[in-house]
């Protein structure tokens, strides 16, 4: 069982630390995934710190690959040596899908001893319960033999699957889902939101997702999840101590005013900056 989590303000000095006083976690990221660290980037509270470690394994096949990131997820925790971790997050869902719900409690079960251990998968499901949201449309960057491992692994989480939204660049880039472009997943999103659903998720963690997030969350439409974002809001939560609430899903969250909104567009002001001074540097 995972220990008690202290809150910031009960921490012993010694695990309080002045990047970080909101806390530390360990990150698992897919070995080749290029998105997870920027997007926490932006989804963390500057205050609370995060150390990346790597899902590794050289099987050429991803199937057996991302099941034997799962069986070495021991091994992987153990990289964080005695860094002084609040939780483990598991930035991979496809494995998730792959060993099914049961593997996957077992496994979340076996190595929380140190730290509360939180998939992206379970995350999401702790999202969606909050928000009373059952029937779900998925976007989807996968390619067909894991969209429905996915589709199967929903409802063995207690939700129905009303509608899938394809996307896929085809062949001849390193890794398809993650060079996916960001319009391709907002026109998708308004499709899904166009279904009888409560909510919209979009899958993967290796996905760009959040400025679909951020034009789609709107008033009157069903809410947009994303696997990232739902495995920051839980993380978060379980750094402040606090259990999540559909409260605070919908105003931290999905609303207009949550603070993860600013940050995106401090960035994507940045990047728009160091883009021209580039192009017009001699």
């Amino acid at each position: 069982m995972a220990p008690d989590h202290l809150a910031p303000a009960d921490r012993p000095a010694d695990r309080r630390f002045d990047y970080t006083p909101l806390g530390l976690y360990g990150m698992l990221v897919p070995q080749a995934n290029t998105v997870v660290e920027p997007e926490f980037g932006v989804l963390n509270d500057p205050a609370m710190g995060m150390l990346t470690a790597r899902l590794v394994h050289d099987h050429p096949d991803i199937r057996e690959r991302l099941c034997r990131y799962f069986d070495r997820l021991g091994e992987t925790i153990a990289r964080f040596a005695n860094a002084p971790i609040d939780a483990v997050a598991v930035g991979c869902t496809g494995a998730s899908y792959l060993v099914g719900a049961e593997r996957e409690d077992a496994l979340v079960a076996e190595h929380s001893a140190r730290a509360p251990v939180i998939t992206a998968a379970l995350a999401v499901c702790e999202c969606l319960t909050l928000l009373g949201a059952r029937r779900i449309a998925l976007v989807s960057p996968y390619p067909a033999w894991l969209t429905e491992a996915s589709r199967s692994y929903w409802p063995a989480r207690g939700f129905t699957v009303t509608d899938v939204q394809s996307l896929s660049t085809g062949d001849g880039v390193f890794h398809p889902i993650y060079t996916i472009p960001g319009g391709w997943t907002v026109d998708a999103v308004a499709r899904a939101q166009a279904m009888d659903v409560d909510a919209v998720l979009v899958l993967g963690t290796g996905l760009p997702s959040l400025h679909a997030l951020a034009a789609r969350n709107r008033d009157g439409l069903p809410p947009v999840l994303a696997c990232n974002l739902c495995l920051a809001a839980v993380t978060d939560a379980t750094l402040r101590g606090t259990p999540p609430s559909a409260r605070t899903v919908r105003q931290d969250w999905l609303a207009d005013t949550a603070p993860w909104r600013r940050r995106l567009a401090a960035r994507d002001t940045l990047i728009a900056s160091a883009t021209r001074q580039r192009e017009t540097t001699p």
